[in-house]
This record gives structure tokens, sequence and C-alpha cells, in this order.
């Protein structure tokens, strides 16, 4: 059987449960047929929405992804056209998946999302940045490569995520 170890702050932030959500989150986890918030959402979610900085470690499969995206509903603006969010992780194959979830997530609110990684052509995901997008998730390496093309603008950054963070970071201590 696991057990939930959980390490909060001194000034420690009530979890939330489905009802108490913004109603853009209830409507995107309609959209993805959540019915409720995992039990690592319903904590790490009051964090984001109050913009504090959190790590969270869950096992796979416990609702990570939406603990940083559903946020984003209440913390990003589709008006605006630069990228605001940045989500690291350290594969292509997880590049697609978040950017999936995030495509369900984010449909209809006018945020949009885009994959950036290696190993496809550089021009297309050029294009897609030009077209202007607000939520970005790449592999460190592709990454990197727009920034010193000079065609992935971060200077208006607002949030960062680091998805499995030791594996994005080339097993690194930052």
């Amino acid at each position: 059987m696991d057990t939930l170890a959980i390490k909060e702050p001194n000034e420690a932030l009530p979890k939330v449960s489905f009802e108490e959500l913004p109603k853009s989150l209830q409507d995107a986890m309609a959209k993805a047929a959540w019915k409720t918030p995992t039990e690592v959402q319903s904590r790490a979610i009051p964090y984001l929405l109050a913009r504090r900085d959190i790590m969270v470690q869950s096992r796979t499969g416990s609702g990570k992804t939406g603990c940083y995206l559903l946020p984003m509903l209440e913390n990003l603006s589709p008006e605006k056209s630069h990228v605001q969010l940045l989500v690291l992780v350290p594969t292509r194959e997880l590049a697609l998946q978040v950017e999936h979830e995030a495509e369900i997530l984010f449909a209809s609110t006018g945020l949009q999302p885009c994959a950036i990684y290696g190993g496809c052509g550089f021009k297309k995901q050029v294009n897609t940045l030009a077209g202007g997008v607000q939520i970005v998730i790449g592999t460190p390496g592709r990454i990197l490569d727009h920034i010193l093309h000079r065609t992935l603008d971060l200077s208006k950054l607002e949030e960062l995520v680091l998805d499995e963070a030791v594996h994005a970071l080339g097993h690194g201590i930052v």
C-alpha cells in the first residue's frame, strides 16, 4: 500500500474541491472528462492559483500535469501573443503528451500550446512560434537551439515548469 508523505510549508494552503475551483478550471476538467481533482491536484492547485512556487513529487498517473496546466487558465492571458509559460520536459514523447493535455484543457480559450523538440524539422517550429503561442512545451536542447537562433523569445515569460526536473535538466542540480 502506498503511503502519502506530504511536506507542506509553514503557511500551508487548504486543499481545494471541484466545487471550490474557478469556473474556468471546472470547465476544463469537464473537457478532459475529469470529475474531481486528484489528491495531488487538490493540494497543488491552490499554490499555483496564488502564484506561489511549489515542488511536487508524485507517482506516474497521479495527475501532476493537470496540477500545473489547470491553474494556467487563470494565470495566463490569451490576449497576449508572446510566450507566457515554458514547460521543460526531458523527452519528445513527454512534450507531445503535455501538448495533447494542454490542447484539451485550453480548447476554445485562445491559449495556444506548442511542443518544441529535436529530431524533427526546425522550420515548422519556427513558423509555429512566429504565429504567436502562449505556451511552449519543450526539451532543453531544442529550446536552447531556438533561443540561440532568436526564434524563441522568453523575455516576457511569466511561468516556468520543470516537468521531471532531474531528467529535463540532465540529472544536474540547478
